[in-house]
């Protein structure tokens, strides 16, 4: 039987394929790391564009601030007291929306002018105004009107009770009151005239004489 024996590879051709396996082998390290390097780079340059971008749509939220509830639902009128009797002052409030630049009152339903121009308050779209109710309006629930200058409107609820024999009293005694020191100035200049008066006539007799 014949024998085969292998042969040998020759040294430089072995040399070859390890220093060629080794390059290779190289060659996708460095790419992978210069590809994450790659991917790293642009994260970190968009980065503080996209915190640029949130902190300016934080102040462009912040700016406008959130929407009240006369911006989602219309406008919304109040009375206060809510409970008030015939001579009180009430204060009616109402809120527009931020982007109604006045608004007004209308007071006929309370016997008042047709038309009260409100004060703007501290925060956007909001206005208000103080009155006196008439003494002789008749107690009941009444629903004052308020229009704003984009065109919309809304209700207040005011009930006015009954003039109370306490309240009847306090009016009187402060009418009473009143015009007991009308009196009292009256009687003080009178008095005053008299001694003026007098004193000329007492020395017009002393020169005579």
């Amino acid at each position: 039987m014949r024998q085969f024996r292998r042969a040998a590879a020759p040294a430089g051709l072995v040399t070859r394929f390890l220093v060629t396996r080794f390059l290779v082998t190289r060659f996708l390290v460095t790419g992978g790391l210069v590809a994450a390097g790659v991917v790293m780079a642009c994260a970190v340059a968009a980065g503080p564009a996209s915190a640029a971008g949130a902190a300016s749509g934080d102040r462009a939220a912040s700016g406008n601030g959130a929407a009240s509830a006369a911006d989602l639902a219309g406008p919304v009128a109040s009375a206060d007291p809510s409970s008030a009797a015939p001579g009180a002052a009430v204060t009616v409030t109402v809120d527009c929306g931020r982007a109604t630049a006045s608004a007004t009152l209308l007071g006929q339903r309370l016997g008042l002018a047709a038309q009260i121009p409100m004060e703007a308050a501290t925060a956007p779209g909001q206005f208000s105004t103080s009155v006196t109710l008439p003494a002789a309006i008749r107690p009941g629930t009444y629903h004052p009107q308020v229009t704003c200058s984009d065109g919309t409107s809304a209700l207040a609820t005011l009930r006015v009770s009954e003039l109370t024999a306490a309240a009847v009293r306090t009016a009187a005694g402060a009418g009473s009151s009143a015009a007991n020191t009308g009196l009292m100035v009256g009687g003080l200049v009178l008095i005053g005239i008299g001694v003026v008066a007098g004193g000329i006539a007492i020395r017009r007799i002393s020169r005579r004489a």
